[in-house]
Order: structure tokens, then sequence, then C-alpha cells
């Protein structure tokens, strides 16, 4: 049996699927929203490569005010990791900065996602 895994960005929020498919028929799907269980964000993340989310200038505090509640973390952790790589906010999938990015764009607040090098792969 084939497996997919893939992860979006739809309506502004990050989304995961994992289906099936077996003799060229999806024979069972599992999707979910936000971050994606650890085993299939670590296939991801050793598939697809690891982005970081890079804001330069940006207070920590403001930063870790619009992203902890999008990735259901403590504001600690996000300004700690800030505070350890100065300027990148996130570590993860390519669609997990872009979705990040994008709420950051939203608040006015200057970000780029880039390629990762060198990088411990998860949450801040």
């Amino acid at each position: 049996m084939e497996e997919d895994l893939q992860q979006t960005i739809a309506g502004g929020r990050l989304r995961w699927y994992r289906t099936w498919i077996e003799n060229g028929r999806e024979v069972a799907t599992e999707d979910g929203v936000e971050l994606p269980p650890p085993e299939l964000r670590r296939r991801l993340l050793d598939r697809d490569g690891t982005w970081e989310l890079f804001v330069p200038g940006a207070k920590p505090a403001v930063v870790a005010h619009i992203l902890a509640p999008l990735l259901e973390l403590d504001r600690r952790a996000i300004v700690t990791l800030l505070r350890q790589r100065p300027g990148v906010a996130y570590v993860g999938t390519n669609h997990e900065v872009e979705w990040l990015h994008r709420a950051l764009t939203v608040a006015g607040i200057a970000s780029e996602k880039r390629r990762a090098e060198n990088t411990v792969t998860g949450q801040p």
C-alpha cells in the first residue's frame, strides 16, 4: 500500500493530509489542522527539508504574542528561540513557516522564509 503525506495552507489555516492508496484507489484518509502529529511532522521534515522564519529587527515579545497562540506554545518558548538564534522565530516545515510568515505579515511584522542550514528541527 502506498502512502501520500502532504501539508497545505487553506483558508489561513495549516492543514495536513495522509492518504493510503492501493491499486490506484484511495482506501483511507487521515487529516488535521495546525501541526501534524510528531511522527508525521518528522517525515515531512526529512522529505522536504527544514525552513526558518526570520524576523529581522522585530521585538521578540511582539512576535511571540502573534505566534504563540497559533503554535499553542508559551510565549517564553518563542522568545527563548529568538534569543538563542537572533532573528529566527521558528524552525519547521516549508508550509509551517509560510503559514506563520503570513500571520506576521497580516500583523504588519516583516518576516521572511528561508531554507535552514545545519539546524535542529522542531518547535521553538
